[in-house]
C-alpha cells in the first residue's frame, strides 16, 4: 500500500471526528443523580416514560454506540495499514541501498582517469534523475507524516475526553444494568482509542525512520553534487587539451567494412534504448502530458505565424522601408525565423521546467538541432535580405557561393552532432569531421581566387581595394579552416570541434550586433532631426522617453555583444550565464565600497533614468502649467529646483547602488567640502550665488537687464552662470556672482512699463508754447507709446544756442527703441510743418591782427 492509500481514509477519520464532538457538544445533558436509560430499559419507578432525562439519556447511548462502531471499523483499517507501510518502510530502504549503490559507483567513476566524458554526462543525468525522485519522495513522506501527527493530536484528545466523561457517568448515574453497559461500550471506546494510539505511534515511527533515511541520502546526493559538477568540467577542458597519439587511425581504409558495422550495431543499440525509455517515461506520465506537449507546439508555431503576419503588414503599412531602411531590414529578417525562433524557446524552456533534459536526451539532442538549424537560418536570410533590399551590390557569383557554404556548413553540422550523440567519438565521426574541413578549405580557396578577378566584379560594380578589412578577412577565413584542420590532424579533434561551433556563434552573434549597431545609430539619427526640425529648439513631448530608451538599447547593445561572445568561446555554455552573473557580481578590489560591474552598469541606469525623468519632469511643468496662471519666473524657479532635488536623489540613490551609505557621504562631502572651499571657491560662490538667484528671484527667466550698459534678456539661469540675449542676438555668460554681487538693472522686474526721455533744443526767439503742443501732438500720433500714463513735456534749460525741451512718455520693455525712434520721426516732421528750427551749435571766432617788428636799418659806415 502507498501513500495515496493511506490518504483515501481520511473521509472516515473525519466521520469519526464529528462523532466525538457530537458527544463533547451533549456533555451537559447529564444532571447529577439522574438516569439517562430508555423507558423501557428502566424500572418505572426509577425513570418515567415521559421523563426528559430518559429521551437524553437514549440519544447518549446511541452516540457511544455509533462511536464504537466507528472506531472499530477505523482500527481494522489502520491495522491494514500499518502492514501496508512496513511493507513500504522496507521498499523505501531498498530504494535508498540503491542509491546508496549508485552514489558509491559514480564516486569512484568521477576519480577514474580513463573515464570518458560521454560516461560522466550519462551518469550525472543519472544523479540528477535520482535527486529529483528523491526529492519527490521526501515530500510525500513529511506531507503524510504531518498527516499522521494531526491524527495522534486528535486521538489524543479523544481519549482524554472519554475517559473524564467515563468517570463523570460511573460517579453521576445510579448504579443499574443500563449504567452498567453504558460504562460497559465507554470502557471498550477506550481500549479501541488506546489501540489506535499506539498503532499511529508506531506509523510515525515508521515514517520517522523513512524521512530520515531518505533525508540522509538526498544531503549527501546534493553534497556531492558540486563534485560531480566540477569533475565533468574538468573532464571536458581535459578531453578538450587532450591530444589522441593514433593519428594515422582514419587514414587505415582496410577497416572500413569493420567500423561500418560498429557503427550500425552502436545506432541500433543506442536507438533501441531511447525507444525504451521513453516508453518507459510514457508508460510512468501517460499519454496526456505527451498530448499536451504537442498541442502547446502547435499553439506556439501558429502564434508566431499570425505575429509574424501582423509585423509584416505594419511595416508595409507605415512604409518603413522608406525611412527606416535598417530597421527594415532587422524586422524581416527576424520574422522569417520567428515561427522556428518560438518553437526553439518553447522547447528549450518547457524542458527546463519539466526537467527533461537528463532523463530523455532525445530531448536535449532535438533542441541543439533547432538552434543549429536557427543560427544557420539567420545566416541564409540575411544573404537573401541583403540582395532584395536594396544593400551594396555583390556579384551573383560571390553571392551563390557564400550560400553554398552555408548549406555546407549547415547539413555537415546537423550529420557531425547527430552522429556524436548516436555513435560518440568513433572513426566514422572523424572521417566525417575531416571531409567538412578539407570542404571547408576547398571553398576558402575558390571562393578568395574568384574574389581577386576583375571579371568577377565586371556586372556588380567596382572591384573592393586589397588591403584592410579585406585582408582581415581573407586571413581570418583561412585561419579557421586550415587551423582546424591542423588541430584535427595533431590530434586535438575535441578542441577542433569547440573551435569551429564557437567560430560559428560568434559569427551570427557578430551579425546581429552589426544589425542592430546600424539600427540604433539610424534611430539617433533620427531623433536628432526631428529634435533639431521643432520650433524653439523644443523637443516632441515623448523625447525624453525616447532618449532613454536610445541609452538603455546602447547599453544592452553593449551587455549583449560581450554576453555572446563570452557565450561564444565559454568552455561551459550550459553554465555559461550563472557564471557570467558571478563575474559581473564579482566585487572589485575597493576598500568600503560595493563595486563591481553590476553595480556600475545599474548605477549607470539610475543615472540615465534620472536624466530622462528631470526632462520628462520639466516638460510636463512647462506643458501643464498655462501661461497666464503663474509668473515666468516662478515657473522657471519651480522647474529648475525641482529638476536639482531628481537629480540629488538620483545621484544618491546611484551612489547607494555601488555601496556608499549616507555615513561615507556625510563624512566625504565634509573632508571634501574643505578641499573644494579653498580650490573651487569660485564654482561654489557661482553656484550659491544661482540658489539665492532663484529663491529671492530678483532676476527672472525673462526679465530685461541692463548690464555694463548692455541690455539683454535672460533666458536660463544655470547652476554656474545665466545666459542673457542681447538685442543683437549675442549670447552673454554672466557668472551668478557677478548678478548678485554687481549693480543690475532689472526694466521688467516689478512692471514691463518704462519711461523714456527724448531731448530737443529749439532756436532762440521760438513760441515755447508752441513747442510744447507740437510734442505733445508728436507722442500721442505714435499709437504704440502709451496713453496713459499720459506724455508731458519739460522746460528744462536756457541753453548756449538752443532753448531745451525734454517729453517723457510712457511704453513697455519691448517696444521701448520702436517709440523712442517712432517719436523722433514725429517731432522731424512736425517741425518743418511749423517752421520750428532746431539750430546748430553757436560758437564766436575772435581773430587777432598782430603788428609786425621794425626792420633793421643800415649799420653806420656803410653807404
Amino acid at each position: 500500500m502507498g501513500l495515496n492509500q493511506f490518504r483515501a481514509a481520511e473521509p472516515r477519520r473525519r466521520f469519526f471526528s464529528v462523532v466525538c464532538l457530537s458527544v463533547l457538544l451533549l456533555a451537559p445533558f447529564f444532571d447529577a443523580g439522574q438516569s439517562r436509560a430508555e423507558p423501557e430499559d428502566i424500572p418505572g419507578e426509577v425513570i418515567s416514560a415521559d421523563s426528559p432525562d430518559a429521551v437524553k439519556y437514549g440519544k447518549l447511548r446511541d452516540l457511544i454506540e455509533t462511536s464504537l462502531e466507528a472506531e472499530t471499523r477505523n482500527l481494522s483499517q489502520l491495522k491494514d495499514q500499518l502492514q501496508s507501510l512496513e511493507k513500504f518502510d522496507k521498499a523505501i530502504l531498498t530504494e535508498v541501498n540503491a542509491y546508496e549503490i549508485q552514489f558509491s559507483t559514480h564516486s569512484n567513476l568521477i576519480h577514474l582517469p580513463q573515464v570518458q566524458v560521454k560516461e560522466l554526462e550519462k551518469a550525472w543525468n543519472m544523479h540528477s534523475e535520482a535527486l529529483k525522485n528523491i526529492s519527490t519522495r521526501m515530500e510525500d513522506i513529511r506531507t503524510a507524516l504531518e498527516e499522521v501527527v494531526r491524527q495522534q493530536e486528535f486521538s489524543a484528545e479523544q481519549y482524554e475526553l472519554n475517559v473524564r466523561q467515563l468517570e463523570s457517568v460511573k460517579t453521576e448515574l445510579p448504579a443499574n444494568p443500563l449504567t452498567e453497559k453504558l460504562v460497559s461500550n465507554m470502557e471498550a471506546l477506550i481500549r479501541q482509542l488506546g489501540d489506535k494510539r499506539d498503532i499511529l505511534e508506531k506509523k510515525r515511527a515508521i515514517y520517522d525512520h523513512a524521512l530520515n533515511s531518505v533525508t540522509a541520502i538526498h544531503q549527501k546526493l546534493t553534497d556531492f553534487l558540486p563534485k560531480f559538477e566540477q569533475a565533468l568540467r574538468d573532464k571536458k577542458k581535459e578531453a578538450l587539451f587532450t591530444r589522441k597519439k593514433n593519428t594515422a587511425q582514419p587514414f587505415l581504409f582496410n577497416q572500413i567494412d569493420d567500423e561500418i558495422v560498429s557503427t550500425f550495431r552502436q545506432v541500433d543499440a543506442v536507438l533501441v534504448r531511447e525507444y525504451k525509455t521513453m516508453a518507459r517515461r510514457i508508460g510512468e506520465k501517460g499519454y496526456f502530458p505527451v498530448a499536451t506537449f504537442l498541442a502547446l507546439i502547435a499553439a506556439v508555431f501558429f502564434l508566431m505565424r499570425k505575429l509574424r503576419n501582423y509585423l509584416l503588414a505594419l511595416d508595409e503599412h507605415h512604409h518603413i522601408g522608406e525611412q527606416y531602411p535598417w530597421r527594415h531590414l532587422t524586422l524581416h529578417l527576424l520574422c522569417k525565423s520567428l515561427p522556428l525562433t518560438g518553437l526553439m524557446l518553447f522547447m528549450r524552456l518547457y524542458g527546463h521546467i519539466r526537467d527533461l533534459y537528463a532523463p530523455l536526451p532525445v530531448f536535449q539532442l532535438l533542441c541543439y538541432l533547432l538552434f543549429f538549424w536557427l543560427l544557420s537560418q539567420w545566416a541564409i536570410d540575411f544573404l537573401k535580405l541583403w540582395r532584395e533590399k536594396g544593400a551594396p551590390k555583390m556579384p551573383v557569383l560571390l553571392m551563390r557561393r557564400l550560400r553554398i557554404l552555408l548549406q555546407v556548413i549547415r547539413y555537415f553540422g546537423l550529420c557531425i552532432v547527430l552522429s556524436h550523440w548516436l555513435i560518440g567519438d568513433s572513426l566514422f565521426l572523424l572521417w566525417l569531421r575531416m571531409a567538412f574541413e578539407t570542404t571547408l578549405l576547398i571553398w576558402c580557396v575558390r571562393f578568395w581566387k574568384a574574389f581577386w578577378r576583375p571579371e568577377t566584379w565586371q556586372p556588380a560594380g567596382k572591384m573592393p581595394r586589397k588591403g584592410g578589412r579585406m585582408n582581415l578577412f581573407t586571413g581570418l577565413s583561412y585561419t579557421i579552416a586550415v587551423g582546424g584542420m591542423i588541430l584535427e590532424a595533431v590530434g586535438f579533434g575535441v578542441f577542433a570541434r569547440y573551435w569551429y561551433v564557437s567560430w560559428g556563434i560568434t559569427a551570427v552573434s557578430l551579425l546581429w550586433a552589426c544589425l542592430t549597431f546600424y539600427l540604433l545609430r539610424e534611430w539617433g539619427r533620427k531623433f536628432k532631426a526631428a529634435s533639431a526640425a521643432t520650433t524653439k529648439g523644443e523637443t516632441p513631448a515623448t523625447a525624453p522617453l525616447q532618449w532613454f530608451s536610445l541609452h538603455i538599447c546602447w547599453l544592452l547593445w553593449i551587455e549583449t555583444l560581450f554576453l555572446s561572445l563570452g557565450f561564444a568561446w565559454h568552455l561551459e555554455k550550459p553554465d555559461f550565464i550563472a557564471n557570467y552573473v558571478r563575474f559581473l557580481k564579482k566585487p572589485l578590489p575597493t576598500e568600503g565600497l560595493d563595486l563591481s560591474l553590476w553595480s556600475v552598469t545599474w548605477a549607470v541606469i539610475f543615472l540615465l533614468m534620472t536624466q530622462s525623468a528631470s526632462r520628462l519632469w520639466r516638460k510636463i511643468l512647462l506643458e501643464k502649467l498655462p501661461a497666464g496662471s503663474i509668473d515666468r519666473g516662478l515657473k522657471n524657479s519651480i522647474i529648475i529646483i525641482s529638476v536639482y532635488l531628481m537629480w540629488i536623489i538620483g545621484i544618491l540613490i546611484a551612489l547607494g547602488s555601488i555601496g556608499v551609505d549616507t555615513k561615507s557621504l556625510t563624512v566625504a562631502f565634509g573632508a571634501l567640502g574643505i578641499g573644494l572651499g579653498f580650490g573651487l571657491r569660485n564654482i561654489f560662490d557661482n553656484f550659491f550665488s544661482g540658489l539665492i538667484l532663484l529663491f529671492e528671484r530678483p532676476i527672472q527667466v525673462g526679465d530685461v537687464i541692463e548690464v555694463n550698459n548692455i541690455w539683454g534678456e535672460v533666458k536660463n539661469i544655470n547652476v554656474r552662470s545665466t545666459l542673457i540675449q542681447t538685442y543683437d542676438n549675442a549670447s552673454l555668460i554672466i557668472p551668478n556672482s557677478d548678478l548678485i554681487s554687481r549693480q543690475v538693472t532689472n526694466w521688467s522686474f516689478k512692471d514691463i512699463r518704462i519711461r523714456r526721455n527724448i531731448f530737443v533744443g529749439v532756436a532762440y526767439g521760438t513760441d515755447a508754447e508752441l513747442v510744447r503742443q507740437t510734442l505733445m501732438d508728436a507722442a500721442e500720433n505714435v499709437e504704440i507709446a502709451l496713453k496713459y500714463p499720459k506724455p508731458d513735456v519739460l522746460f528744462t534749460d536756457f541753453g548756449n544756442s538752443a532753448l531745451t525741451f525734454r517729453l517723457r512718455v510712457w511704453t513697455d520693455v519691448d517696444s521701448c527703441l520702436a517709440v523712442e525712434t517712432g517719436i523722433r520721426f514725429e517731432i522731424d516732421r512736425l517741425f518743418r510743418e511749423k517752421n520750428i528750427t532746431i539750430p546748430f551749435p553757436q560758437r564766436d571766432l575772435h581773430i587777432r591782427s598782430a603788428v609786425p617788428p621794425p626792420s633793421p636799418g643800415p649799420e653806420e659806415g656803410e653807404v
